[in-house]
């Protein structure tokens, strides 16, 4: 397997599409690769069996390559399997379409394979923390919103909901402690953001104390 060579071609394939206006160009493919880099670095975490990584990797790369055909889980399946079936094995290749198939298919318990349960929570987890606010803000900006659009939509019920559900679909308590971890930063910034946009200073007790 040529792993570079698989990597160029998902980025000539992904690296430049936009499937809505709320997203960048490219998107796919950098969302893809960090999917792929974090379900890797989460497996050790998980499951000894380190013999999956690369094409754990390498799915988290293509697992998005239907988007906008929807279900885009399927169609996905069916692009893969087209411009990566000279490229693996015959098992590789059905490892990694077995993860794009069900990428988005939560089903909690042992019904799917370790391999497949990372990519779906690295796929939600590239959501949350500092992505979160990368994506809030290029949203926000297109559409005309101001901070105050943006600190009421993070305030409102919608939103928290939504989070509860973003969480529980999580296959690992390994996963769902990331998901702490990186909401406990967005909590952070959204209340630095909030008293920033209000002119207030943080550091006063630092200025109190300044030398003359």
């Amino acid at each position: 397997m040529d792993f570079q060579y698989l990597e160029e071609m998902a980025r000539k394939y992904l690296g430049k599409r936009q499937t809505h206006n709320s997203r960048e160009k490219g998107f796919i493919f950098n969302h893809g690769r960090r999917t792929g880099l974090l379900a890797r670095n989460l497996r050790p975490f998980i499951e000894e069996n380190g013999s999956f990584d690369d094409l754990i990797y390498l799915a988290g790369l293509y697992h998005d390559i239907g988007k906008g055909i929807e279900p885009h889980a399927w169609s996905g399946e069916i692009l893969a399997r087209e411009i990566l079936k000279d490229h693996l094995e015959k098992k590789e290749l059905e490892v990694v379409l077995e993860i794009i198939s069900k990428h988005n298919t939560i089903i909690h318990g042992d019904k799917h394979p370790f391999y497949v349960k990372l990519i779906q929570d690295a796929d939600l987890l590239d959501h949350m923390g500092t992505l979160e606010v990368w994506a809030k803000f290029g949203y926000s900006f297109r559409r005309g919103e101001s901070i105050e659009d943006t600190l009421e939509y993070w305030a409102g019920g919608f939103y928290q909901e939504q989070l509860v559900k973003w969480r529980n679909r999580l296959n690992y308590q390994q996963a769902k402690k990331i998901f702490d971890e990186r909401m406990e930063f967005l909590d952070q910034f959204i209340t630095r953001l909030e008293k920033e946009n209000n002119g207030e200073i943080i550091n006063r007790e630092e200025l109190k104390n300044a030398p003359e």
